[in-house]
């Protein structure tokens, strides 16, 4: 899977029953976006380190040519959690931010920001 996570990331398409595999693995709980920046050689993933409320964690997401790094930082996020990290680009990734597909490229999906770190969503 490491590879598809890859082609998800560089291309920002999915398949649905690769997204449905991919969350049927983990679980998602509410993260705060503490630090955000491009991934060098990438035009199309960043860097993300997230407070889960257990730990701070880095993950790549290939949202890049959809939002700028500081538009992100201290945002609450969807973040499925607990999934193996996986090496992408020569970053370890350890988790996976939630967004929808849209007509205009894929969308993050916010929380409200009275929404602790750490929250369990179901």
């Amino acid at each position: 899977l490491p590879a598809a996570v890859d082609v998800i990331l560089e291309t920002g398409q999915a398949s649905t029953s690769l997204l449905q595999r991919r969350l049927s693995l983990g679980y998602a709980r509410a993260a705060r976006v503490m630090e955000c920046e491009p991934l060098k050689k990438s035009d199309k993933l960043l860097v993300l380190k997230v407070d889960n409320g257990f730990e701070i964690k880095q993950v790549l997401s290939g949202i890049a040519q959809h939002y700028k790094p500081a538009d992100l930082i201290g945002k609450t996020v969807a973040l499925v959690d607990n999934l193996a990290p996986a090496k992408l680009r020569g970053e370890m990734s350890e988790g996976m931010l939630l967004a929808a597909d849209t007509k205009d490229g894929p969308k993050v999906i916010f929380l409200d920001d009275s929404i602790e770190a750490g929250a369990k969503i179901r």
